[in-house]
C-alpha cells in the first residue's frame, strides 16, 4: 500500500530508495509494482542487513510494516542510524517496548509517526472517491470493519520500505 504512494502518487515528495524484507518474492513483487510505476527497482535487503540498508542507501525515513513486535526494533535501529520513522499501528506490543522507542526517540531528536496504513488500501480509496464525487448521493456515515483471522499462524510482513525526500525543485 506504501509502494504506490511513495513511487507514484507522492513520488515528488519522497524517493523509494529500498525494501527490507524476510520475504524475498513479496520484495520482488513490490519491485515489479515500482517498475510498473516508471521507476527504477530499488535494492533489496535481509532484515540481518537492516543497518547496512540504512547506511548504504543513505535513508532519510523508514517505514516499518513489520510484525508488531518486532516494530520498537527497527524503530530504535532507525532512529539511532539517524533516521525519521513512520510506523503502523500499533507503535509497539508492550510497555517496556515503548519505553525503549520513547527513549531513543529523546536521545536523537528523531520524529516516530505512528499511522493506519489501512485508510490507504485501494479498495477504501476507491469507496471515498466514489462518495465525494456526489456519484451515490449524500453520505452520513460510512462504517468499514476489518476482521483478523486469528485462527491461522500469523505472516511476517515487509520490515520497511526506506525513503528519502527528494530534491526541491
Amino acid at each position: 500500500m506504501y509502494v504506490r504512494a511513495l513511487a507514484a502518487t507522492h513520488a515528488e515528495h519522497a524517493e523509494l530508495v529500498a525494501f527490507c524484507d524476510p520475504n524475498r518474492t513479496r520484495m520482488e513483487v513490490h519491485n515489479r509494482a515500482v517498475q510498473g510505476f516508471g521507476r527504477a527497482a530499488v535494492p533489496e535487503y535481509p532484515p540481518a542487513d537492516f543497518a547496512a540498508m540504512l547506511d548504504r542507501e543513505r535513508v532519510d525515513r523508514v517505514v516499518v510494516t513489520s510484525v508488531d513486535r518486532t516494530h520498537d526494533a527497527y524503530i530504535v535501529a532507525a532512529l539511532e542510524a539517524g533516521c525519521d520513522v513512520v510506523t503502523e499501528k500499533p507503535m509497539t506490543t508492550d510497555a517496556g517496548r515503548c519505553r525503549r522507542i520513547l527513549d531513543a526517540r529523546a536521545a536523537t531528536g528523531r520524529d516516530v509517526t505512528v499511522t493506519f496504513n489501512y485508510r490507504y488500501n485501494p479498495a477504501h480509496a476507491a469507496v471515498r472517491e466514489v462518495l465525494a464525487s456526489g456519484a451515490i448521493g449524500e453520505t452520513g456515515s460510512v462504517h468499514f470493519e476489518w476482521l483478523l483471522d486469528t485462527a491461522t499462524a500469523p505472516t511476517t510482513s515487509a520490515a520497511g520500505t526506506a525513503t528519502r525526500p527528494t530534491p526541491a525543485g
